[in-house]
């Protein structure tokens, strides 16, 4: 926590970590999270065998999704996080579709799996408290759930770059934007709403070759 508070001038009031036995326990806790591959996937390295299409995935499944990097983009650490991402969040949508954040016997069986499962810090380190957690996240929109990745660069320390360390400038400015608590799902509908307005600019209505004039100042 200090390294967080330290690198982004953020205190945070709480933290959960989530190791590889609570993968397993919170996805078979919610019965499953629905993903959908675009092409097959056989890794033999995380043992991970999905067809292309929609599947359910839980257990020992869901953490082979969740640990392999050779079947997804460059076969990267950021690329790994995406992927990971995107299953937090069809984790998060089947937990409110299936109404367990708002099913009291549900919502008990998965905060009794997280307490078990989950390293959290005194303040929240109850089933109770948890499933008052849950209960505030059930009332979120998954809409305004945002996931973001720190921007980083190659480190410049090393000749031949393995690591990678924070982006002065957009990391900066994504801190900035944490620490006045300014959403990040608002920011990213108004840069959407900047580019279609400007693609709707240049599809519109063009002037024929005849009638451009240009002048050439030497």
């Amino acid at each position: 926590m200090r390294t967080v508070e330290a690198i982004t001038g953020v205190k945070p009031d709480h933290f959960m970590m989530v190791d590889f036995n609570a993968v397993k326990e919170l996805t078979t806790a919610v019965g499953g999270v629905k993903v959908c591959m675009a092409k097959p996937i056989d890794d033999p390295k995380s043992h991970l065998k999905l067809p292309k299409g929609e599947s359910r995935v839980e257990g020992e499944d869901a953490l082979a999704l969740l640990r392999t990097r050779h079947s997804f983009g460059n076969e990267s650490d950021l690329d790994r996080i995406k992927v990971q991402q995107q299953f937090l969040g069809s984790m998060i949508r089947e937990m409110k579709s299936s109404d367990t954040l708002t099913n009291p016997t549900k919502l008990f069986k998965l905060a009794d799996a997280a307490t078990n499962a989950l390293t959290v810090d005194q303040g929240i380190g109850s089933a109770k408290k948890l499933m008052t957690l849950a209960q505030e996240i059930g009332k979120v929109d998954t809409k305004n759930i945002t996931f973001v990745t720190m921007p980083v660069i190659d480190n410049p320390a090393e000749p031949t770059p393995i690591t990678v360390v924070v982006a002065p400038q957009k990391g900066e400015q994504l801190f900035a934007m944490m620490r006045s608590d300014t959403s990040l799902t608002e920011v990213k509908q108004k840069e959407k709403a900047a580019k279609s307005k400007q693609a709707a600019l240049l599809k519109g209505p063009k002037a024929a070759p005849a009638d451009v004039r240009v002048d050439v100042l030497n």
